[in-house]
């Protein structure tokens, strides 16, 4: 009977190491939310839900119109919703800076509860890269603010024609 004990305890101990895993170090692409973008708002890590990230882009009328959704975790607060107006973009736009003539970020911190921040206080967006079928924009420090609070917005947001 000793003998079966033994054999089983050597057997459970075996099958410890066998079963015994680590864990999933791998980072995520971006923050949270598995999207293609590094990005910040305050520091905190945010990104495109289901990438729902667009740019309409009218250069005979010189306008362009970048949106954005954007959540810490898909489907969880806080979310915003960023709307920023520039001259259009092209291809020899690359590596310069937009050229805004209207910005507004909607901060959601609950479904019916929304601080809109249209005041830009400073920084840059520059046009890190573009092709025809996506724009990608880097935010420096790029402040918006709504009386006393304000957002700094940083990183690299991927954006779809």
């Amino acid at each position: 009977m000793k003998k079966y004990l033994y054999f089983f305890v050597a057997l459970f101990a075996t099958m410890s190491f066998t079963l015994t895993s680590c864990s999933d170090d791998d980072d995520e692409p971006n923050g949270n939310n598995g999207s293609k973008s590094s990005f910040t708002i305050n520091g905190t890590a945010f990104g495109t839900n289901d990438d729902w990230a667009w740019v309409q882009n009218i250069e005979a009328q010189d306008v362009a119109t970048f949106q954005a959704q954007l959540s810490t975790s898909k489907g969880e607060y806080p979310w915003i919703e960023m709307t920023i107006d520039t001259k259009a973009v092209s291809e020899s736009s690359k590596g310069q800076s937009l050229t805004i003539t209207n910005a507004k970020v909607k901060y959601f911190t609950a479904q019916s509860s929304a601080t809109i921040y249209d005041e830009e206080e400073g920084g840059s967006i520059l046009v890190q890269d573009i092709n025809s079928s996506d724009a990608t924009l880097k935010f420096n420090n790029y402040k918006l603010s709504e009386g006393s609070n304000t957002l700094t917005l940083n990183g690299v947001l991927k954006f779809d024609f």
